[in-house]
């Protein structure tokens, strides 16, 4: 779900908990601003790769890379009211909500 702070997304963040691993490794600030899922994030000033040490260890427990961009690993983020959508969990929500 989204931030609470205006964020809208309501979607399932990956296929499996690897795949959420690997999302939060990229290494967004905030990962509920889908808008910005297109590119990847930033580097801080102090920072040659964000998130460096934890990419490190996903990468190396678990036998796996980090894509570049979010919407390599959610294609289609939707966001709470979004009526066309084939995510459960934004279904599930809106549904719940009427």
């Amino acid at each position: 779900m989204g931030s609470g702070s205006g964020s809208l997304l309501t979607c399932v963040l990956g296929d499996d908990a690897v795949d959420f691993l690997r999302l939060i490794a990229i290494g967004y600030d905030e990962i509920c601003w889908n808008e910005d899922w297109r590119e990847p994030p930033r580097p801080e000033p102090d920072h040659a790769v964000l998130n460096e040490p934890y990419r490190r260890w996903v990468e190396a427990t678990v036998d796996t890379t980090i894509p570049a961009t979010a919407v390599e690993l959610v294609p289609s983020p939707a966001e709470m009211g979004d009526a066309d959508n084939d995510d459960v969990w934004c279904q599930w929500v809106n549904a719940a909500g009427t």
